[in-house]
């Protein structure tokens, strides 16, 4: 199961696409991975599906809870029964509004549609390039499968990447996929300490797609350099990157290397996309 569009080349496809990923919250809110399946899942339902959009009111409870949850506060509990503390609501009541507005936020504007970098960037498939779109499908139509990371080639990285403080390789990754007979991608992913107290997730991706997928107001997306490199940064509309989506696009012979970020911090995804960059030297 991953939480960040692998390429399009995945050999699975990411649960948060869909509400289906709330089944998780039953294995445990304790568990950080968990708490940020779900927070997850919860953002992508309303910003991606809106034909399947729950009721603001009982998506941002279910938000609260596994924040409140997620931060050690078991009175979270309490406060979506009703009983809370008053400290507890307000807590509650603010993270809900501060979620609430982030949405609202993102939703708004006109959406990017256009190429930086040689790199075509669009809210889904429908605007990318034909001939693009015709040879993933092309690529795609012979299979993709799991392959051990030493076949990926040229896509792995010269060298490991060296994370921020706070950041930890996942169980199971890196991950390498091959699509049509060929190495198509390779994906690193990561835990670290995210927005308001709450965990964030980074994936890092290297693949043959020659294309972005970020429905985003256009002012989020522009160049930027990063270390010897130009990148493309698709920034949180608010700083602090917290419920929100980001990215940074590298631009590559065969393909391109992406650092896709959940719940995390312009500052904090420039310091990763840093990493990255030293890494693909």
């Amino acid at each position: 199961m991953g939480t960040a569009p692998f390429h399009d080349d995945a050999s699975t496809i990411p649960c948060v696409m869909t509400l289906q990923c709330l089944n998780i919250a039953a294995l445990g809110l304790d568990k950080p991975r968990n708490i940020f399946v779900v927070i997850e899942a919860i953002w992508w339902s309303r910003a991606m599906q809106p034909s399947i959009r729950r009721p603001a009111s009982s998506i941002v409870s279910l938000v609260v809870l596994v924040i409140l949850a997620s931060s050690g506060f078991v009175i979270g509990w309490a406060f979506l029964r009703g009983d809370g503390s008053t400290e507890a609501q307000e807590r509650g009541a603010d993270l809900g509004n501060e979620i609430e507005a982030r949405q609202t936020a993102v939703a708004e504007g006109g959406r990017f549609v256009g190429e930086l970098l040689g790199v075509p960037i669009a809210p889904s498939l429908m605007d990318v390039p034909p001939s693009i779109v015709s040879e993933r499908n092309a690529r795609h139509a012979g299979g993709c499968v799991d392959i051990p990371v030493a076949q990926a080639g040229t896509l792995d990285l010269p060298r490991p990447v060296q994370m921020p403080p706070g950041f930890t390789l996942e169980a199971g990754y890196p991950r390498a996929t091959a699509c049509g007979g060929s190495a198509s991608g390779i994906q690193w992913r990561y835990l670290g300490p995210g927005a308001y107290g709450t965990p964030a997730n980074v994936s890092v991706l290297r693949g043959v797609t020659k294309y972005v997928t970020a429905d985003v107001p256009a002012k989020n997306v522009s160049t930027v350099r990063v270390g010897t490199r130009e990148a493309i940064l698709i920034r949180p509309t608010t700083s602090d990157g917290f419920v929100q989506i980001s990215q940074v696009v590298f631009p590559e012979g065969f393909g391109t290397t992406v650092v896709y970020a959940f719940n995390l911090s312009e500052e904090s995804l420039l310091q990763v996309a840093s990493a990255v960059e030293e890494a693909t030297r």
